[in-house]
């Protein structure tokens, strides 16, 4: 309902008002009588959350709303806030009685400071073509925030605050399923991670440099000694407390106490770290530097506010060693940030993996497939490669009896451990054409086994790649229709496969879902 009072005497700047009515337009497009808006700008701390109420008799729970108020029914809220506050008519009670009526009127929270716990909110009215304000200090009940509120306008303290949100909420709503896709993708791994015993996932993917490590760590129960040590190395004027205040505060975090941190006790935060080919910021350093090595991008996301939205952060640097270095650099990150649509990219991939792995899946089929794909009887014995099959399939059904015939047959030395993990790494190298060496490569040996796997001659120098396995594999991709896939061995040491260019994608597909230590 639009009010037709005398014309306020605060002129509202035009573009304020458009955006407004903008605002106001996407909402009533919507069905359902209520909606919410979780918007981020980098000047809101940390967001905006904009709420469009449809406020009448017949459609609000008037025993919930009225909750701590001391007022008898809905109408008085709405005569105080319309009449005494904003001087604005108010419908009569006998109207408001009718089960079609409402009022329709929008609020924006938002916080003053990231450490505030509460939010303060302002009410915004329809009034003729412009609108009018009331504000409350802390946003609690509908109710009670519309008893509390006091008057709203440009000379009141916080407008500057209140224009960044009505921005960011303005933004927010030409792409509104971004926003909240992204917090249900975020709030999906966070849920897996809480199932997996090391509360992690690595995702490898043919997208980024390096596969995607997602995991969950505690504020500040993970500072094992570790982290303590890594925060000496840090250029930091303060204790490991006062670096969680720096690392929560732009995210809208009220730290936990300097008691409670001390006791273990603090945050769980969302990190998912990958690699990518040095942004455009950072040319003047890479030109610098002998070898190539992958921007490694950290992100961060938490929820300060309620479960329904994540607040973000990004760790402003090329080469990161460590959490503690991470969380020392960390800033907020916005939807303007190149950084934003990585991690968007990032985060569709870990959901697709989850998917994945919590599909019903028939492991040695898969296993069977990556054989294929390989181009494995090109290069290894039929027997072999019945005899890895087998041992694949005791590997999953019973590793120490996998254990008892890999020494039998060679494979493994008796004294050896083995969990599943190297026996993933021992059956590649055993029974997979995989190329092995250390760091310090043997070029000749290289040489013979690529030109042999590519059936034609294949010559290069430790001049033209310096032990970078991207370069090498530049040049495999560059003289045939083949590429070379990395073999993780935990250690220094240089392993790869060769595979056909198309068949890449799909074997980085089955070695995530299987868990196998091989990446592009």
């Amino acid at each position: 309902m639009f009010f037709k009072s005398k014309q306020h005497a605060d002129k509202l700047d035009k573009k304020l008002i458009t955006k407004l009515d903008k605002i106001f337009q996407y909402f009533n497009a919507k069905e359902e009588p209520s909606e919410r808006l979780f918007a981020r700008n980098h000047k809101v701390a940390p967001m905006a959350i904009a709420t469009y109420w449809h406020y009448g008799k017949a459609n609000l729970d008037e025993s919930e709303f009225l909750e701590n108020t001391g007022l008898s029914d809905l109408y008085q809220p709405l005569e105080l806030v319309l009449k005494k506050t904003m001087k604005l008519p108010c419908i009569t009670r006998i109207e408001f009685e009718e089960e079609n009526w409402v009022q329709l009127f929008l609020s924006i929270d938002f916080k003053l400071n990231p450490t505030d716990s509460s939010l303060f909110r302002v009410f915004i009215f329809p009034d003729q073509d412009s609108f009018v304000f009331a504000v409350t200090d802390e946003a609690k009940k509908l109710c009670q925030d519309m008893v509390l509120a006091k008057p709203f306008n440009q000379k009141s303290p916080h407008y500057e605050k209140f224009l960044h949100s009505v921005d960011a909420v303005f933004n927010a709503i030409e792409k509104p399923e971004d926003f909240s896709l992204l917090d249900q993708k975020l709030a999906k791994i966070e849920r897996y991670l809480q199932t997996q015993q090391d509360g992690c996932i690595d995702v490898k993917n043919t997208l980024f440099e390096t596969p995607i490590h997602a995991y969950q760590f505690y504020y500040s129960d993970n500072w094992d000694d570790y982290s303590k040590e890594k925060f000496k190395e840090l250029d930091f004027d303060g204790d490991m407390y006062d670096l969680q205040s720096q690392f929560c505060n732009p995210m809208g975090f009220v730290p936990a106490s300097r008691e409670e941190f001390f006791n273990g006790s603090g945050y769980s935060f969302l990190n998912i770290a990958f690699g990518i080919k040095p942004h455009k910021e950072y040319e003047h350093i890479i030109k610098e530097i002998e070898f190539e090595f992958p921007q490694r991008i950290e992100l961060f996301a938490g929820q300060p506010i309620c479960d329904a939205a994540y607040s973000l952060q990004h760790a402003d640097k090329l080469f990161i060693s460590n959490v503690m270095a991470a969380i020392y650099y960390a800033k907020p990150l916005d939807e303007q940030h190149y950084k934003f649509d990585l991690l968007k990219q990032a985060v569709d991939l870990i959901c697709d993996s989850i998917d994945r792995r919590e599909t019903e899946i028939n492991q040695e089929a898969l296993f069977d497939e990556l054989i294929t794909l390989l181009e494995t009887k090109k290069y290894i014995k039929a027997k072999y490669i019945k005899q890895v099959k087998s041992l694949y399939k005791w590997l999953n059904k019973d590793l120490e009896k996998c254990r008892e015939k890999m020494i039998a047959f060679g494979d493994i030395y008796e004294d050896e451990d083995l969990d599943e993990e190297y026996a993933k790494l021992s059956l590649i190298r055993s029974y997979l054409h995989c190329y092995q060496d250390d760091w310090k490569i043997d070029y000749d040996s290289l040489n013979h086994f690529l030109s042999e796997s590519l059936e034609q001659t294949f010559e290069i120098t430790f001049e033209e790649v310096h032990h970078e396995f991207a370069r090498i594999k530049a040049k495999v991709e560059a003289k045939s229709d083949y590429t070379l896939l990395y073999v993780d061995t935990g250690s220094d040491n240089f392993y790869c496969l060769v595979c056909p260019k198309s068949a890449a994608p799909r074997i980085i597909e089955i070695a995530d879902i299987l868990n196998l230590p091989i990446n592009h």
